[in-house]
């Protein structure tokens, strides 16, 4: 496929979660070409793209090291054999069915502005409850006796500004 159907295709797998620009689907495309996983060729004043048995390989390399090759580190496996807690497992399986419900959510919601409304009110609530549990009064940072600040930084006095 080309670049733009590859940019929707992309999009679309991740229930529009994800939308990659050319600036950064069109170097990764060239990388690929210059590895020999991809080749290129013209085709209707297009340059459509396809995987080569060298990138078959990589990408196959690549499944057996890990569960989940995209995503925030806490959602992957650990690679190379290695398998997250079952904690984890269950927190990855719990957010992903978050994610999923998510995007249906949405897709409803376009569709109806009540929805979208109590759609919008999940979200704050749910930003407010992760905000107040990594930021909460009794949070610490990492032994400094000192509390963690919204952007990361420690605060020597006063409340952040979740608390005020």
């Amino acid at each position: 496929m080309h670049g733009y159907e590859m940019m929707k295709a992309l999009e679309e797998k991740s229930g529009g979660f994800y939308s990659p620009s050319p600036g950064s689907v069109y170097p990764t495309l060239q990388m690929l070409e210059d590895g020999g996983y991809v080749t290129s060729k013209e085709t209707d004043g297009k340059k459509v793209y396809s995987i080569t048995d060298a990138g078959r390989a990589l990408l196959a390399e690549r499944r057996k090291n890990e569960e989940a090759p995209f995503g925030p580190p806490w959602m992957r496996g650990f690679g190379r054999g290695h398998r997250p807690s079952p904690e984890m497992q269950a927190l990855r399986s719990e957010a992903m069915e978050v994610m999923r419900l998510f995007a249906i959510a949405g897709r409803m919601a376009f569709q109806n502005p009540e929805q979208l409304s109590k759609l919008r009110a999940v979200i704050e609530r749910t930003r407010k409850d992760l905000t107040d549990m990594i930021y909460s009064e009794g949070s610490q940072s990492a032994g400094t006796g000192q509390q963690a600040t919204p952007t990361g930084g420690e605060a020597s006095e006063g409340p952040t500004v979740e608390q005020a």
